[in-house]
């Protein structure tokens, strides 16, 4: 059969073929199963509709400021398009202030736009159900996974957490998957410990926000969580000291000897604690069960649900919320 007697592919199946075509990426290409490159896809298509253009589109135009960024992209305009959608839900201030690879997701979308058009199968209102379709399959991701292993230690069910999200984050290139994990698990430990208090907490991408010194201040102890310790955050530790307080430093197992490196670098070493995460959440939930393993499952249980409803109050991405399999 020749190739002018095929059937033509439907929108459905061009729109499909381009996604799978730009997934997984290396990091510094397209990748669009991202949030930022949902963000991207749903305002060019809302700007086509919006007004007229003429074909073919010059992605140059698009381009707002210095060239950096795609113009009309942010998160509050991204929100109000899902809302006229009857989606109610946020992809987060992060796709369009801080989405570096916005402009080459545009530049892709706006050839495959220009190459729909050149075959006169484009349909601006189908595609902009697509792109819907795609963010409502975003929000329904599945989420990380917690399983009460009596085989298994609580430190190494913690790490097993946290490999999930560093897997995740190797995929999904951009986001700090495991950083976020990690500062909502040790506040919903701190929760658990010290009673809840909403003014403790804040998104992972607002740290430095209003000058707050570190991801949680208690008295005069100030906790930094991270998961790629660095000479930032040692400075920042040297300047807890100078206000009069005691910085703690959370991290991965595997970067402790890291940070006490760079502690000792800069004289801060015997001044500043460092503790490793998995640690500091299995020593609470022994004593906060008083070491009784009935009442260790309903710890752990009341834990993982104070961590869902913190990701629920501060972040946009429910696949971070945990699953916790008893």
């Amino acid at each position: 059969m020749s190739d002018t007697c095929l059937p033509k592919a439907t929108l459905r199946q061009r729109f499909d073929a381009f996604i799978a075509a730009n997934t997984h990426k290396k990091a510094s290409e397209t990748d669009f199963r991202r949030k930022g490159s949902l963000g991207v896809g749903l305002i060019i298509t809302h700007t086509i509709m919006s007004k007229p253009l003429s074909f073919p589109l010059n992605p140059e135009d698009f381009l707002a400021g210095a060239g950096t960024q795609v113009k009309n992209l942010s998160g509050s305009k991204i929100k109000k398009i899902l809302m006229t959608h009857g989606i109610d839900k946020s992809l987060g201030t992060e796709v369009g202030r801080t989405n570096r690879g916005a402009p080459q997701h545009m530049r892709v979308y706006i050839e495959f736009l220009n190459r729909l058009q050149a075959d006169d199968a484009l349909e601006l209102q189908e595609l902009m159900g697509f792109w819907l379709e795609k963010v409502r399959e975003f929000f329904a991701a599945k989420p990380f996974e917690l399983k009460l292993d009596p085989s298994l230690g609580l430190r190494a069910m913690i790490r097993h957490l946290l490999k999930q999200a560093e897997d995740r984050q190797r995929q999904q290139q951009g986001f700090n998957f495991a950083g976020t994990l990690a500062q909502h698990l040790i506040g919903a430990k701190l929760d658990l410990v010290l009673g809840i208090d909403p003014a403790r907490h804040h998104g992972a991408n607002q740290n430095d926000a209003g000058g707050r010194h570190g991801d949680f201040l208690l008295n005069d102890v100030c906790i930094h969580v991270t998961t790629a310790p660095g000479t930032l955050l040692m400075q920042k530790c040297k300047e807890n000291l100078s206000h009069g307080l005691r910085p703690i430093i959370v991290t991965l197992y595997s970067r402790v000897a890291v940070a006490e490196a760079l502690a000792e670098d800069i004289e801060i070493g015997n001044r500043i604690d460092i503790f490793e995460i998995e640690q500091f959440i299995a020593t609470n939930m022994f004593e906060l069960s008083l070491f009784k393993p009935s009442d260790r499952r309903i710890k752990v249980g009341e834990f993982v649900a104070r961590y869902n409803e913190l990701i629920d109050e501060h972040e946009t991405d429910p696949s971070l919320k945990i699953h916790f399999l008893e």
